[in-house]
This record gives C-alpha cells, sequence and structure tokens, in this order.
C-alpha cells in the first residue's frame, strides 16, 4: 500500500514493466495470502477480496498530489491474482492425475485372507478335483 500511494516523479501510465510489476506484485500477494490463511476463507473469496484491495489502492491514489487511478492498473492486478489461481489449478489437476496413476499401478503385496465360507467352498471343489 505504502508503495503504490508514494510520490512518483516518472508515472508510466502505458509502460509494459509498471503493469508487469503490478502483476507480479498481485500474483506474490495473492500467494502470501493463500499460504496464510488455507482453509479460510475459500479460494475465490480470497480472490475477490484482492481484487477489491486492488480497486481500493487505485481509488486511493485519485487522494495522491501525482497518481492516478488506472484501469490497466487493476487489470494487471486482476491478471496476477487471475495467474496465480490458474497455477493452483494446474497443480491440483496434475497431483490428482499422479495420485490416480499411483492406484491403477499399485500391486497388491498381501491377497485379502479368505472368509470362512470361501474356505468351505476351497476344499469342497479340492474335494471333489481328487475324489469325483
Amino acid at each position: 500500500m505504502a508503495l503504490s500511494l508514494m510520490p512518483n516523479a516518472y508515472d508510466p501510465i502505458l509502460s509494459v514493466w509498471d503493469k508487469a510489476k503490478h502483476f507480479a506484485a498481485f500474483f506474490l500477494l495473492m500467494a502470501l495470502f493463500h499460504k496464510a490463511w488455507p482453509n479460510r476463507p475459500t479460494f475465490l473469496k480470497k480472490c475477490l477480496l484482492l481484487v477489491l484491495y486492488g480497486l481500493l489502492v487505485e481509488s486511493l491514489q485519485t487522494l495522491t498530489p501525482d497518481r492516478h487511478f488506472s484501469l490497466l492498473d487493476l487489470l494487471a492486478n486482476t491478471t496476477g491474482i487471475a495467474a496465480f489461481a490458474c497455477a493452483m489449478r494446474m497443480k491440483a489437476l496434475i497431483s490428482e492425475k499422479l495420485s490416480n496413476g499411483k492406484k491403477q499401478n499399485k500391486v497388491q503385496v498381501n491377497p485379502p485372507v479368505p472368509n470362512k465360507e470361501s474356505i468351505t467352498d476351497m476344499e469342497t471343489a479340492e474335494q471333489e478335483r481328487y475324489h469325483p
């Protein structure tokens, strides 16, 4: 917040570097927010809260003498948040795919112990095999 409201001698309105800084800052803020509170609030609420925070920062910049509200900055902020959300979704999909692969390739080390009925059936089948 402090960096966003400090006086700024050079104000790159359409600078790609400026938008990249906004993207990176909000990607990192979202990562920290998610890491600090992994279970609450929900992931979507975290995203919305951070978008609102970006809107608040941009709105407060109108109160400073040399900064201004920028929809492009807000878009860069939101894109950083969305990129983190996409990265988390990709991570979840990859983890799910890997865990499903492990379950399918898992070899059963100990066969199941037969119950009483199946032992009787096996004995009957064995007797019929040798004594028809």
